[in-house]
């Protein structure tokens, strides 16, 4: 019976700590202030930082202030983070816009895949549950390749290719899990 009652206690004091695990407000004005430094251009070049996603800049953001990021069980520590996240998303959609390169899509990838001269590849872009097939013109399989794994790179991810006879289809990787429900398919 004791060891149920001290038990009980801990789970008791468990949960204060859980309630008082909220960031102080310096912190998170902190972290926002992160996220709205990590939109704006360059100083020196003006170019833009490339995010992967919203949640990539909210990652950044805690790193920077040397905040850990927050588990579920950390209730209030966690609603700051989902509020980050919002905040991020505004954040980024804008001042990059709601299509801009922050969101890993067919369309940034339909993007690197314009080329200048050569002959005509297929190209099947699966995005989820849809299937999206275009024409482009490039000296071979090889320049679509390395134009994605361009742009793969600068977002953060590192590319997987699988070759089945004159077909090649590339994924996609980040911290060694695959994108799931995007690839790309070059018909040779």
């Amino acid at each position: 019976m004791k060891l149920l009652k001290s038990l009980c206690e801990i789970e008791d004091l468990a949960s204060k700590n859980v309630a008082a695990d909220a960031l102080p407000p310096a912190s998170m004005d902190s972290i926002q202030k992160s996220i709205r430094d990590g939109v704006k251009p360059d100083k020196e070049t003006g170019q833009y930082q490339k995010w992967a996603n919203a949640l990539h800049l909210v990652h950044k953001a805690y790193q920077i202030n040397g905040i850990q990021r927050p588990v579920p069980n950390m209730k209030e520590a966690w609603k700051q983070y989902e509020e980050n996240i919002q905040f991020a998303v505004n954040t980024l959609a804008k001042t990059h816009g709601m299509k801009g390169d922050w969101r890993m899509s067919s369309s940034v990838f339909r993007e690197a895949l314009q080329t200048a001269n050569g002959e005509g590849l297929d190209v099947e872009v699966l995005n989820g549950d849809s299937t999206e097939t275009f024409t482009v013109t490039a000296e071979g399989a090889n320049e679509v390749i390395d134009s994605l794994k361009e742009t793969a790179t600068e977002d953060g991810y590192k590319v997987k290719i699988l070759q089945e006879d004159d077909k090649r289809t590339i994924t996609f990787w980040r911290n060694n899990v695959k994108k799931k429900g995007f690839a790309v398919t070059i018909q040779s």
